[in-house]
């Protein structure tokens, strides 16, 4: 715990000091969109590589952001390595990695792992780096954390459903979802094609349930959590004991967060004011507030502050249930000691 505080100290005293180096391989959407800003709010030193060397050219006029052009044993000097590129090329990337001595690296894995189940495969390179990650930014959203802190502070009792109308997208709603649940195996789920190209995904755990309802609009959805004592959302809902969050808002940027209408921290006040007041000032190349959101819970688990793990085994399984639903619309799995029957039993085919 005391290098997480030192951790946070250093950020928030850091000025214009650089703190870590950084590796990203890839130069998509994902990359210029959410991990290069997360990085630049944290005064971190970028380095990028692409195969195609003239797609790194444009991101090259920050001062903080260098060329890596071949992938060889000096890594070493990286504190993080992100991979940001198709699902199809993430396998031979990391066996490529495990060559070199990369013990003390944190590996940070772009979601989804599993558009190809063979990607299972990753798991057994998981003991040649410091840690393996996956940058699912879901987790850690502003609301979601807000909404864990008023179930524990209001006694609002157990989850009974979360919902979202419009405003969640796959494996990163079903992470959030899992993740304010603790993690709970899904026992069965199904797909429901409805009207108008909408369609329905449901996913029922022990003691609750999900309802995911496409197609996704982040401007227009809404999420809504029925708890046992009280309902949160995003929407305002007039109901007795129920809790809105809404952002605050200045030229089409973050600046805070409210319940009800009064003021709400995400985090650490100090850490949260340093955060948006970045996100105030930096470019951004997309500027949607749900990118930003992105950006923030990004450079939480950066800091170590989303309070959970949520390593390769959690990505996997996230991203594993989509394309089982999608192919046959139905899904049934069992809890054996906490974990999933089925996931293990692929887990064990793709050693």
């Amino acid at each position: 715990m005391y290098n997480l505080i030192l951790k946070w100290d250093s950020f928030i005293n850091s000025g214009e000091k650089q703190l870590s180096i950084n590796l990203i391989i890839g130069t998509g959407k994902r990359a210029r969109e959410t991990i290069i800003p997360a990085l630049e709010i944290l005064n971190d030193e970028i380095f990028l590589y692409s195969r195609n060397l003239n797609s790194t050219n444009p991101l090259l006029t920050k001062n903080y952001i260098k060329q890596l052009t071949i992938i060889d044993s000096n890594l070493k000097k990286f504190d993080r390595i992100f991979i940001a590129i198709p699902q199809h090329e993430i396998y031979s990337y990391i066996f490529k990695l495990s060559k070199f001595d990369l013990k003390k690296v944190e590996l940070f894995i772009d979601t989804p792992i599993i558009g190809q189940i063979s990607n299972l495969r990753i798991k057994k390179f998981i003991k040649f780096f410091k840690k393996v990650y996956v940058t699912e930014d879901w987790i850690s959203k502003p609301f979601f954390r807000i909404s864990n802190e008023l179930i524990k502070n209001n006694n609002l009792g157990n989850i009974k459903k979360i919902k979202f109308m419009n405003s969640g997208f796959s494996y990163h709603a079903l992470a959030a979802a899992r993740s304010i649940l603790k993690n709970k195996i899904v026992l069965f789920a199904k797909k429901t094609n409805l009207k108008n190209d909408n369609i329905i995904y449901k996913f029922y755990f022990k003691n609750s349930k999900i309802d995911l309802v496409y197609p996704v609009d982040y401007d227009k959805g809404k999420t809504i959590i029925y708890c046992e004592n009280g309902i949160i959302s995003d929407s305002f809902i007039d109901k007795p004991n129920s809790y809105f969050i809404s952002r605050k808002i200045n030229n089409n940027r973050i600046v805070g967060y409210m319940v009800n209408g009064n003021p709400i921290n995400f985090t650490n006040s100090k850490v949260e004011k340093k955060i948006l007041s970045k996100i105030f000032l930096i470019k951004l190349e997309n500027h949607k507030l749900e990118n930003q959101e992105k950006i923030i819970s990004l450079v939480l688990k950066l800091l170590h502050m989303d309070n959970q793990s949520y390593g390769f085994f959690e990505g996997a399984y996230d991203s594993f249930l989509f394309p089982m639903i999608g192919r046959f619309k139905y899904y049934f799995d069992f809890s054996f000691n906490g974990r999933s029957v089925i996931f293990n039993l692929f887990n064990l085919i793709f050693k």
